[in-house]
């Protein structure tokens, strides 16, 4: 019983921190993204390349 405890928390603790990885990545690219935008101005940004 113990060692299923054992894994269930440990499932747990690294769904957690997948997610938690993931959002900050999606943070990191959407800043990336909001300042390419401000550098190259917003209408730029938002078109695809020819």
């Amino acid at each position: 019983m113990t060692g299923t405890k054992n894994s269930i928390g440990s499932t747990i603790r690294t769904a957690n921190v997948t997610a938690a990885s993931t959002s900050t990545n999606a943070g990191t690219a959407h800043q990336a993204g909001a300042f390419a935008a401000r550098g190259r101005g917003a209408r730029a940004s938002t078109r695809k390349p020819a």
